[in-house]
């Protein structure tokens, strides 16, 4: 069937109407923000509580291990000193002094009357904490986690992309997609 003047052609496919140009680099910059603090609210969400429970648990691990550290050197310290009363009893005389109680009428001890330690005792030093966690972070991790505000923010991470996706998409594929389906309609 030929065209005949004075009718429209339906197979013809219509030309998509120019919607207004958006800068290539405008697109571009304006995926990377927006997609970026899309994906930010979305890592955040997942990274911020495991990110605060490992610093936690690594603070536990640290103060734990200082206590250990310490009572191992008080236990060094008291091996030393039985090792030192065997068979000493000079040694022996200075750690009864030292207590305070056993002191013998016949000598007067020199120095206080009692000493904070027994002699040949050196007293390890008191460890020194180790750093909490941040407190800002500990208090972030549990408003994400509770109260279903990670549900949220999942949401909202997925519709900035969403947003992203639908306002910076290339012009070609929305024209593609109107002259496929208006192909497909004039075909049936």
């Amino acid at each position: 069937m030929a065209h005949q003047p004075g009718t429209r052609d339906k197979r013809r496919v219509a030309k998509a109407r120019p919607g207004p140009a958006m800068p290539t680099g405008v697109r571009q910059v304006g995926t990377v923000v927006l997609g970026g603090l899309g994906m930010a609210i979305i890592a955040a969400t997942m990274l911020v509580p495991a990110y605060a429970s490992l610093k936690t648990s690594q603070y536990e691990r640290n103060r734990e291990g200082a206590a250990v550290v310490y009572l191992q050197a008080q236990v060094d310290a008291n091996e030393r000193v039985l090792a030192a009363a065997e068979g000493d009893p000079v040694f022996i005389k200075r750690l009864a002094i030292s207590q305070g109680v056993l002191v013998p009428t016949d000598e007067i001890p020199f120095g206080p009357a009692r000493p904070s330690a027994a002699p040949d005792v050196v007293i390890p030093p008191a460890p020194q904490a180790p750093e909490p966690p941040p407190q800002w972070l500990i208090a972030t991790a549990n408003r994400i986690e509770q109260g279903g505000m990670n549900r949220v923010l999942y949401l909202l991470g997925g519709a900035v992309l969403l947003a992203t996706m639908l306002l910076f998409a290339h012009p070609r594929y929305d024209s593609a997609q109107k002259a496929t389906k208006l192909a497909r309609a004039t075909r049936a």
